[in-house]
């Protein structure tokens, strides 16, 4: 309700009333990881994934608590800054999650034996 102040009315509030719609700056909007697929060729193997999380403005989140796990831990782990180890032949997905928003990589372990030497 307006308050007349001089017999003008004065709005009470002032900014956008319309409804936001998408993501806010700041608020996480995606995540992506640095790699889609990996083969490792040797048990205890790893590689170490990175997930980038931008806000609705597309400005890296740098600060954004992202979860790490594995589809199958017996054939992958993955620890909390995204490090992922082979355990055994298979295949696993590594997912990285913020809030809502997720992204994997696929990963196969195939252990080839090695050579003998003669």
């Amino acid at each position: 309700m307006p308050v007349l102040a001089l017999g003008l009315p004065v709005p009470l509030a002032c900014g956008d009333d319309e409804p936001s719609t998408g993501p806010q700056a700041g608020a996480p909007a995606s995540i992506s990881l640095s790699t889609k697929s990996h083969t490792s060729s040797a048990l205890v193997d790893s590689i170490r994934l990175e997930a980038t999380v931008r806000d609705g403005s597309g400005n890296v989140i740098p600060s954004a608590e992202i979860a790490w796990s594995s589809t199958d831990n017996s054939v992958v782990r993955v620890n909390s800054s995204g490090w992922v180890f082979a355990e055994t032949n298979g295949s696993a997905r590594v997912v990285a999650s913020v809030g809502a928003l997720a992204d994997t990589a696929s990963i196969e372990v195939a252990q080839t034996a090695a050579r003998p030497i003669r």
